[in-house]
């Protein structure tokens, strides 16, 4: 399914490297809680909780989420991901964990 790319080739939905936010991402984090009510990290703890065990996730047993991931986007559709690293919440083989926060309404 990739066969067709070239060195130089990029991703459309990039994630910055070593955990900076990504720079398709133009938005502050607060600018985008403004635009989002429902962006807390009570509503984060939920979807990370519900996204994991719909799409059969393995986490640490005693994970806690005290404050958004400094990894985000927001990608072609609109919408808002947040991007956890490894053994933030699960462990190394787990890979990075995405959650989906939603769409991002335009004002």
């Amino acid at each position: 399914k990739m066969s067709h790319l070239k060195a130089g080739d990029a991703f459309e939905d990039f994630v910055g490297p070593l955990g900076q936010p990504s720079e398709l991402c133009h938005e502050d984090l607060e600018d985008l809680k403004k635009k989002m009510p429902n962006l807390t990290l009570e509503e984060l703890r939920r979807q990370t909780a519900l996204q994991a065990e719909a799409n059969h996730l393995f986490l640490f047993k005693d994970y806690k989420i005290n404050k958004f991931p400094e990894t985000f986007y927001i990608d072609k559709n609109n919408h808002l991901y947040f991007v956890f690293q490894q053994y933030a919440i699960a462990p190394y083989a787990a890979g990075f964990i995405v959650i989906d926060m939603g769409e991002v309404p335009e004002k």
